[in-house]
């Protein structure tokens, strides 16, 4: 992505032009990784907890190309969902997507493209969001095409789930939810449910971790 690391030239405020970084990097992996290790093999290719959060994943399509998964936590989610109409992208993972009031006046022009994106998408969100809600998430959901997997983990902010901390949590919840996509399980839920109805406590129901409510919401089809 353009300024950062070792690569050269500048972010940009609203992040229009990094939508075109990530344009190139699915165009590249659907032409270079078809040969790589672990790809067409039937899973997710083994990834760490960090290289979950933003790389792409998958299995290969009848042409024998990849199959990819965008990934993208805070304002890095309006880049790789505003790059879901790339050709063999089959679902997204949003980590803390930054749809409030005040995050809208730099990222809005992202919104549209993922909320029409008829792929399956999963958002991971923590309650105490300071940039989006729990109820401007759901209502969201119910706006999407396609459907849309919430994921709430209790009493979590905005910067701290994405803090080192909650890397595997997150990660687990994305490799999941890519899985239950590529075998056509992901997002399957009933139509105009709320998302976050449903409850679970930790990771396991024993309440020893923080809650996390999980719930689906299916908007209209895509035309």
């Amino acid at each position: 992505m353009r300024g950062v690391g070792r690569s050269t030239g500048w972010s940009t405020l609203t992040h229009v032009s990094e939508v075109q970084d990530a344009r190139g990097i699915c165009r590249w992996l659907r032409v270079n990784a078809a040969d790589a290790a672990g790809a067409g093999e039937g899973d997710v290719v083994d990834a760490s907890a960090s290289a979950a959060l933003d790389g792409v994943v998958c299995r290969r399509d009848e042409e024998g190309r990849p199959l990819l998964a965008v990934l993208g936590s805070s304002a890095g989610s309006c880049v790789v969902g505003s790059a879901m109409d790339e050709p063999g992208v089959v679902a997204g993972v949003f980590s803390g997507y930054v749809f409030g009031w005040w995050a809208s006046i730099l990222f809005g022009s992202h919104f549209a493209a993922v909320k029409a994106a008829p792929q399956p998408k999963c958002f991971v969100q923590g309650s105490d969001d300071g940039f989006t809600t729990p109820d401007q998430l759901r209502q969201v959901a119910r706006e999407c095409a396609g459907t849309a997997e919430l994921v709430f983990v209790d009493g979590v902010g905005h910067f701290e789930l994405e803090s080192p901390a909650w890397n595997d949590r997150v990660a687990d919840v994305a490799i999941d939810f890519v899985r239950r996509s590529l075998d056509g399980k992901g997002g399957d839920g009933s139509q105009g449910s709320a998302a976050g109805d449903e409850d679970e406590s930790g990771a396991d129901g024993s309440g020893d971790e923080p809650d996390e409510e999980e719930g689906e919401a299916e908007g209209p089809a895509a035309a």
